[in-house]
C-alpha cells in the first residue's frame, strides 16, 4: 500500500512542470492558424496531416486537401483518390486542446481509378479543381470580386 501510495505521488510531482507551463497545450506547441504538412508514401500514396488550435476558424479539411492537390501537382498527377479522413478533438480534462485530421490519397494518372477496399468508400478529386477553389477563396479574401466562372 505504502508503495502505490509512493507512485501516486511521484506521477503528481512530475506532471506539475508540464501543467504549470500551461497545460497540454505547452507540451504540443501548436501555431496559432495551423499547417498542413504531407508525405509522400510509396505506390503513389500520399498523407497529409493538419493541426490547429480548437479555438480559432481554420478550416483542417479544405486544408489537407489543398496539400495533398499541391503535392500531386508537383509530381505531374492530375488525380487523387482520397481512401481515408479522419478528423478528431483532442481532450484533456474535457477541455479542447487541438484539432486534427488526416487523410490518405493515392495520385492518378489520367484515366485511372482506385477500387475501394473493404466497403470504404474512395472519393476522386481533380487537382485542377481543388487548387482553383484555393485561388478563388484566396481572392475573396483579399477583396477582388472581378471572378468570372
Amino acid at each position: 500500500m505504502r508503495y502505490l501510495y509512493i507512485c501516486v505521488m511521484a506521477l503528481f510531482t512530475i506532471s506539475i512542470p508540464a501543467l504549470a507551463q500551461g497545460g497540454f497545450g505547452a507540451l504540443f506547441k501548436m501555431p496559432a492558424d495551423g499547417v498542413a504538412e504531407g508525405r509522400y508514401l510509396s505506390n503513389d500514396q500520399i498523407r497529409t496531416y493538419a493541426t490547429a488550435d480548437p479555438h480559432t476558424p481554420f478550416d483542417l479539411p479544405t486544408a489537407i486537401r489543398e496539400k495533398a492537390a499541391l503535392m500531386a501537382r508537383a509530381k505531374g498527377f492530375p488525380n487523387l483518390a482520397v481512401i481515408k479522413t479522419r478528423c478528431f478533438t483532442t481532450l484533456y480534462l474535457g477541455i479542447p486542446q487541438a484539432n486534427s485530421c488526416y487523410l490518405i490519397a493515392i495520385m492518378l494518372k489520367e484515366g485511372e481509378e482506385a477500387q475501394p477496399k473493404k466497403g470504404e468508400p474512395v472519393e476522386h478529386i481533380t487537382v485542377a479543381d481543388v487548387i482553383s477553389a484555393r485561388a478563388r477563396r484566396y481572392e475573396q479574401r483579399a477583396g477582388i470580386t472581378d471572378t468570372v466562372d
